[in-house]
């Protein structure tokens, strides 16, 4: 990773989901440069990279869309991409699980 992009969450090499499976394109694991995710400004755009859509969508253990904390840091992410993070009307759309929605596991 590179300027202008910021890591807010470094690539980890196991973990729940066990270790990491690079193929020959992504190279050596650099536990200090690699991100799983990443955002950057760019002109009048802003960027998100995000190292594995299982970071969202994998329906395992801490990653789980109904579980509140995921859906809320989701929406902030993109939230932000949108360049709607000042926006009251936005933010306060951010909310609590839906009632039919699965509580976070203990």
């Amino acid at each position: 990773m590179r300027p202008p992009a910021r890591l807010l969450a470094k690539l980890q090499d196991g973990g729940l989901g066990g270790r990491l499976r690079l193929n020959a394109v992504d190279g050596e694991l650099d536990l200090e440069r690699d991100a799983a995710l990443a955002i950057a400004e760019v002109r009048k755009g802003r960027v998100i990279g995000i190292f594995d859509r299982n970071l969202f969508w994998n329906a395992g253990e801490g990653t789980r869309l109904s579980h509140a904390d995921n859906r809320e840091f989701t929406q902030r992410v993109m939230i932000w991409a949108a360049g709607l993070e000042n926006d009251p009307e936005m933010t306060s759309r951010i909310g609590p699980m839906d009632a039919g929605d699965d509580p976070p596991k203990p």
